[in-house]
């Protein structure tokens, strides 16, 4: 499933760039790769539910429970789209997670982006 988001990525990155090149945009670079050496990161989508949260641990393919400091509830009518798991330089691992709200619900916060 990692090769597959790497595999979406590059073809959404060509796809952007020839689009352009068709609209005659001369501006817009070829897709170049960015190297990621001090970054380790590893991200999976949700497929068949293949990601959970179940009492403070989620499942992760290939990796399996992990456990989990919950920082926000995820409701019944959100479902989860992918996962990054992330390692930072004190060897702590955060994980990032996007849900899909299904009825609509916004969330409007009082503070400026």
């Amino acid at each position: 499933m990692a090769l597959c988001s790497a595999w979406i990525d590059l073809n959404s990155a060509y796809s952007n760039f020839f689009r352009e090149i068709k609209k005659g945009n001369r501006t817009q670079g070829f897709p170049k790769y960015k190297s990621k050496k001090n970054r380790q990161t590893y991200r999976t989508n949700n497929q068949k539910n293949s990601i959970r949260i179940e009492n403070n641990y989620i499942k992760l393919p290939k990796i399996g429970f992990v456990k989990l400091a919950l920082h926000r509830n995820i409701k019944s009518n959100e479902v989860i789209k992918n996962v990054v798991v992330e390692k930072d330089i004190d060897d702590k691992y955060y994980i990032s997670v996007a849900v899909e709200c299904l009825d609509g619900e916004l969330l409007f916060l009082n503070q400026r982006l």
